[in-house]
């Protein structure tokens, strides 16, 4: 598909987005936004059609969001009526989608996290800021959707900024982890982060997260950066 190849061009090693070369490349994205608010087919939250369908169409609209609203500093520059810090790119906006209309937060919590209850799901959504999971240069596709995502939780825990750090002998992870504490307890059977996190990564930060784990995992969260995650 041509937005995939997009994707593929406007995406560096750190999983930022060249908006500049997305905007001179632009039509492949606005089919594929056009064909995500006519398509119908793909509605069956158990399969793993609907799940790839659904996280490709809300990075789609998340970069296309932000061609279309925001101009360089940050997604909370985006105008809504809605109440709240930064509301406006996630609740404050509508897309359609099929035969329904939603908005970002609908399709993230109750189209994905809520329907598929996969923790890996939070490492492949990146609605537009540094701080979320570094985007894939590429569309996710159902007969390899499992590789993907565990290749994703692995690129984004081992990444020091966006994902997870040891620092004088604490585990500093994303704030996402702790705005979905409940989720990721519940999907994962109340394990702790450290020892969650040691499966996706390797070497040294692997081994001194197992060692956390059993010392209770001492951690914190680090602060969360709503700059726009544009590649430099």
């Amino acid at each position: 598909m041509a937005w995939g190849r997009v994707l593929a061009k406007a995406v560096d090693s750190d999983g930022d987005v060249n908006y500049t070369y997305v905007r001179r490349h632009r039509r492949p994205l606005d089919d594929y936004v056009a064909w995500v608010a006519r398509d119908s087919s793909l509605r069956f939250k158990s399969t793993a059609n609907a799940h790839a369908f659904y996280l490709n169409t809300y990075n789609a609209l998340a970069i296309y969001q932000i061609l279309e609203r925001v101009d360089g500093g940050s997604v909370c520059d985006v105008p809504t009526f809605w109440p709240g810090r930064c509301s406006g790119p996630v609740w404050g906006t509508a897309f359609k989608v099929g035969d329904s209309t939603t908005s970002l937060w609908e399709i993230y919590n109750e189209r994905i996290i809520g329907a598929h209850q996969d923790i890996r799901d939070l490492a492949a959504m990146n609605p537009g800021v540094r701080s979320g999971p570094p985007v894939r240069g590429g569309l996710y596709t159902p007969d390899v959707l499992k590789e993907q995502l565990n290749e994703q939780m692995a690129r984004w825990l081992r990444h020091k900024r966006r994902g997870v750090r040891i620092e004088e002998g604490v585990a500093v992870f994303n704030e996402v982890f702790d705005r979905y504490r409940f989720e990721i307890g519940l999907f994962t059977d109340n394990r702790d982060l450290c020892s969650l996190a040691s499966v996706f990564t390797v070497g040294a930060k692997a081994k001194a997260l197992s060692e956390l784990s059993e010392q209770g995992c001492p951690h914190r969260f680090s602060g969360f950066d709503r700059r726009l995650n544009e590649a430099k």
